[in-house]
């Protein structure tokens, strides 16, 4: 995924993640110039893989994929399906490395946008806008 959202020119050297925030839950707020910037393919196959009924798109609902239970597995107290995949939960955790929005000054500014941002910052400081 990592790769796949900052390609490179040939004869470039690729860019190396050091350190990576991850988020949680669907709450992630970022600018349609940042979605934008993502290859509408990476865009389909994440959709594809979630969303599609057929198991040779929608590749994360394969039982193999969903480990030794395959489709009877729960997580929390779930099972995997259409509306909601397994895999969804750790898309919410790549918003934003996907997005490149993997800063330490956002996860500081804004532990939690349930919660609400730290003193002396503003609600803004939760997003990664441009």
């Amino acid at each position: 995924m990592w790769s796949a959202s900052r390609p490179v020119e040939k004869g470039q050297a690729s860019y190396r993640c050091k350190k990576a925030i991850i988020t949680h839950g669907n709450n992630f707020i970022a600018s349609a110039a940042r979605i934008r910037g993502i290859k509408k393919d990476i865009w389909e196959t994440l959709n594809d893989a979630l969303s599609d009924e057929s198991l040779s798109r929608g590749w994360a609902h394969d039982r193999l994929k969903l480990g030794p239970e395959g489709k009877d597995a729960e997580m929390f107290g779930e099972k995997d399906s259409l509306e909601k995949p397994h895999l969804g939960y750790t898309v919410e955790r790549l918003w934003g490395i996907l997005l490149g929005c993997s800063k330490q000054k956002i996860a500081w500014r804004c532990p939690n946008l349930w919660k609400g941002w730290r003193r002396g910052w503003e609600k803004e400081d939760c997003a990664c806008r441009d």
